[in-house]
């Protein structure tokens, strides 16, 4: 009987260190088993290549403000710049913001005009936008138009005025400041006023200029022409004597285009009459410019209805409402919200023309007595009949919807208003 229970023993040995190295199904499919006396491999589960993932871009959310998406707007083809550039790429057409931001940022740049006056190129383009601005320039050798005749000597001027006189030529910083409102993509109203401290080369008085109001409609508008037609009234504001200004209400009709020649190269300017109110100087005025975006950052420069962010390293578009909605992953937002100070760069060269149309002298101007006792004219004002202006310059456009207009003007005609001037214009687009 014990020799029995010896072989039963060793036997149940046996097959219990056999069962002990035998493994398990559930342990054999573990990363961390290996057999024993083995060194430690962790095992890998087997590698899949997974079909890449191929995304589209996904649609602009709807969004009221949006034209060609509210029905409200008239639908698509109410707006030819949305139409133009619509929320995705496609075969055919311009990727987003290629264009759109020169019509809606480069403004024309403008200079100083006779008498201080303003005009519908002054920082203005054909594109209605809401937007405030305000600029300062600064010209040498500013012309008040004021000549002696009759052989008249300048103290016998002199003594008619008080012993002050305009005659001679003046230095002057004017510092402009406006608003433009668009109530929709087609129409906008616009006012400017204008402040002028003349330097002491004469007797020429600082002081508030004549205001302006501008309303803009389009006329018609392409995927790539946008023509505005304008009316603008230049209120008297009435000036004290020695104030370089014009003594009349103005109304100015004029018409405005732009014209994108391809994604970076844009010409604008337009045209415009000048009729007083008053027995005085009616002109023709016109503006040329071509421009060319000699850099911009990809959807920079959009207006504000048209603007939707972007992921950077990614063509698919977040929604609406801040850099806080990109998706995310993508890397942030652009244009506006992060990145560079400088979005765009747009170096341009503008030609400005003013022809006068009628008599272009003037009884009184600027509150000055130009006769002596006996009636005989001892000086006069003789605006120039024709003046002609180059202001080369361009567009910095800023991130924030910021752009920064910078210029220097100077004449090609004997006739001027002034020699030298430098300009600049600050815009806020909201």
């Amino acid at each position: 009987m014990r020799t029995t229970s010896l072989a039963a023993l060793a036997v149940c040995l046996v097959a219990a260190s056999a069962a002990a190295q035998a493994p398990c199904n559930s342990c054999q499919t573990s990363p961390g088993w290996r057999p024993v006396g083995q060194p430690t491999t962790v095992l890998q589960p087997p590698l899949t290549t997974a079909p890449p993932v191929v995304t589209q871009p996904a649609p602009y959310p709807p969004d009221p403000f949006v034209p060609g998406i509210d029905p409200g707007f008239g639908g698509f083809g109410s707006d030819p710049l949305f139409d133009a550039f619509p929320p995705f790429d496609g075969p055919g057409v311009p990727a987003l913001g290629e264009a759109v931001p020169a019509a809606a940022y480069a403004n024309n740049l403008g200079r100083m005009d006779s008498n201080n006056r303003l005009n519908v190129f002054d920082n203005y383009s054909a594109i209605p936008t809401s937007r405030l601005w305000v600029g300062y320039q600064l010209t040498d050798r500013q012309q008040s138009d004021v000549r002696l005749v009759n052989g008249a000597t300048a103290a016998q001027f002199a003594a008619l005025n008080g012993g002050r006189t305009l005659l001679g030529q003046n230095s002057a910083q004017l510092l402009r400041a406006g608003g433009e409102l668009a109530f929709t993509p087609r129409f906008s109203i616009a006012v400017q006023g204008q402040y002028t401290w003349p330097g002491d080369d004469n007797a020429a008085q600082e002081d508030w200029t004549n205001p302006q109001i501008i309303v803009k409609h389009v006329i018609t508008q392409g995927p790539f022409t946008t023509v505005s037609g304008v009316f603008g009234i230049a209120i008297e504001a009435g000036s004290d004597r020695f104030v370089i200004n014009d003594a009349s209400t103005r109304v100015i009709p004029g018409v405005l285009f732009h014209h994108a020649v391809n994604q970076d190269v844009f010409v604008q300017g337009g045209g415009s009459f000048s009729f007083a109110s008053r027995n005085d100087t009616n002109t023709f005025d016109w503006s040329l410019g071509f421009g060319w975006w000699a850099y911009r950052a990809p959807g920079a420069g959009l207006p504000r209805y048209q603007q939707f962010d972007h992921c950077v390293d990614s063509d698919t578009y977040g929604t609406r409402g801040g850099c806080g909605s990109c998706r995310r992953g993508c890397g942030g937002c652009r244009p506006w919200c992060r990145g560079k100070w400088i979005q765009g760069i747009a170096p341009g060269v503008y030609f400005f023309g003013k022809h006068a149309l009628n008599d272009n002298d003037r009884l009184n101007a600027f509150g000055l007595n130009y006769t002596d006792p006996t009636g005989l004219a001892v000086a006069r004002y003789e605006e120039g009949r024709h003046i002609l202006d180059i202001t080369v310059g361009g567009t910095v456009l800023l991130k924030h919807n910021l752009s920064l207009n910078l210029g220097y003007s100077f004449p090609i005609t004997g006739a001027r208003a002034r020699n030298n001037e430098f300009l600049m214009a600050l815009n806020w687009n909201f």
